[in-house]
């Protein structure tokens, strides 16, 4: 008999949506593997294994008077592989992707305090400098309320939501199931390759950037509904407005899923699509461009298209400016693509084709590494028509509503702003904690130093040279297992 072995970290997503503010312990919570696992080759835990659990403990933040921060805990006790009845399984949650909201060390999920953010920082500078004269208080207080939102500070999880659960003990598994991926048959497929630019460069100055990590046989159309269903968005053009919705969304650390990419061009020629997939941050993301090829292999389009993961923030002292920190796993993004869409039921076949001349340790022009085993996966889509969506909620279970009642919200912004402002929007705690912030970032470094981190609303920011190549610890250890 083989096992799944204790500390291994499944890929899992909810098929129903579950909130701090309406759920109550005790509701029963189910989620969906989206990543097959592999032990010794043999596939022991398939796609659309179902863990099913229950809400073991939830806190509202209510009107804010009590509590600034949410909690929601999940525990997930049963495993139930396809065709088989359900059995014990022991372990936690360890992650919530891409969220703003961070997983303790009990697998609890707790949510963020919504005035810990820039731009409650800068309201709390203006009602210090205000506290000598009681009209200037009045007036930064009313405008500290009306210049920028608040993000939500209730954990909302809404269907598709995905997190990653560890398993706590060996779980045995009597038979193992068979391959989960589609054999794809085309011929020609390694002349064309060897045809096909490798690397995307920037547009302005055409310095080497992202690799060529993916290409897909089919049509745009077929494209674009997979990816849809899968739960990715297309990305806004850069342009002024969507620049405005970024630094609204740091400032804030509010979402921004349609957030705009740097335009990359491969051969002179900008892509024709460019998708991205987070949940309520824009902190990290995956996402990818696709360009068009002028030939065709199968009688199907030519695509090919980078995919990479924005692990997080950093500040480049060069550019003065912000910049999306690259997971170096490359390859590990292209399986979650490969996953993604083989959910949807739009790809008959996935393959792998080798590149020998395609560098195994890249660097781009920001110095993230970009680590490889230099193939391409090839995935064969069909027409797309009806495809199954990663947001299908399962509608035999409790479905909790993705927002409060219109009257709470801005009721509940004003008495946590107005909470934050008298506890924290005062000169000695302005000053000690913009002290504090100001040592960490003018502290001089050494090359045996660790990078420097600028730490605020809950985030971290790293600070970069912008000309050398740098490691950074944005993703957890567990992230990709």
């Amino acid at each position: 008999m083989d096992a799944i072995p204790a500390g291994t970290v499944l890929q899992i997503r909810l098929k129903q949506t579950v909130s701090s503010y309406v759920m109550k312990a005790g509701t029963p919570v189910l989620a969906e593997v989206i990543a097959p696992v592999e032990v010794k080759g043999k596939t022991l835990l398939p796609f659309r294994t179902e863990l099913i659990g229950y809400v073991k403990e939830a806190r509202r933040v209510g009107l804010g008077f009590s509590r600034e921060t949410a909690l929601l805990h999940l525990e997930f006790d049963q495993i139930q592989f396809p065709g088989k009845e359900a059995r014990p399984i022991a372990g936690m949650v360890s992650r919530l992707d891409d969220a703003r909201e961070r997983v303790d060390t009990q697998g609890r999920i707790r949510g963020i305090r919504a005035t810990d953010t820039f731009s409650s920082m800068l309201a709390g500078f203006a009602v210090s400098a205000g506290a000598f004269d009681p009209m200037a208080l009045i007036f930064a207080l009313a405008s500290s309320l009306s210049v920028f939102r608040l993000p939500d500070s209730s954990v909302v999880l809404p269907t598709g939501t995905e997190m990653r659960f560890r398993v706590g003990a060996d779980l045995k598994v009597e038979t193992a199931f068979g391959e989960q991926y589609p054999e794809l048959r085309v011929s020609g497929l390694d002349r064309m390759v060897k045809e096909l630019p490798f690397r995307a460069a920037t547009q302005t100055d055409n310095t080497p950037f992202d690799l060529m990590s993916l290409m897909y046989l089919g049509s745009q159309e077929a494209i674009e509904r997979a990816f849809e269903a899968a739960g990715w968005v297309r990305s806004d053009k850069l342009d002024g407005k969507s620049s405005y919705g970024v630094m609204r969304s740091i400032v804030e650390n509010q979402g921004y899923k349609t957030a705009p990419m740097s335009v990359l061009v491969l051969n002179g020629k900008e892509p024709e699509l460019a998708f991205a997939k987070t949940l309520n941050t824009f902190f990290s993301r995956h996402h990818l461009r696709i360009y068009s090829q002028p030939s065709s292999l199968d009688s199907k389009p030519v695509w090919t298209s980078t995919a990479t993961y924005d692990s997080g923030i950093g500040f480049s002292k060069g550019a003065k400016t912000f910049i999306h920190l690259i997971n170096e796993n490359i390859d590990e993004q292209s399986s979650k693509v490969i996953n993604d869409l083989l959910l949807t039921g739009c790809v008959n076949g996935v393959g792998y084709q080798d590149r020998p001349w395609v560098p195994r340790d890249a660097k781009n022009s920001t110095g993230d590494t970009l680590r490889t085993d230099g193939r391409i996966a090839v995935l064969r889509l069909n027409d797309c028509l009806k495809p199954a969506r990663a947001d299908a909620e399962d509608l035999s279970r409790v479905q909790s509503k993705l927002r409060q009642s219109a009257y709470v919200r801005p009721l509940r912004s004003t008495i946590l702003t107005l909470r934050n402002d008298l506890l924290r929007g005062n000169m000695a705690y302005q000053a000690l904690h913009g002290f504090r912030l100001a040592k960490g970032l003018l502290a001089k470094s050494t090359d045996a130093d660790p990078p420097k981190m600028f730490p605020y609303g809950g985030q971290e920011f790293l600070i970069v040279d912008g000309s050398k190549p740098v490691r950074h610890p944005a993703v957890p250890n567990d992230a990709w297992a």
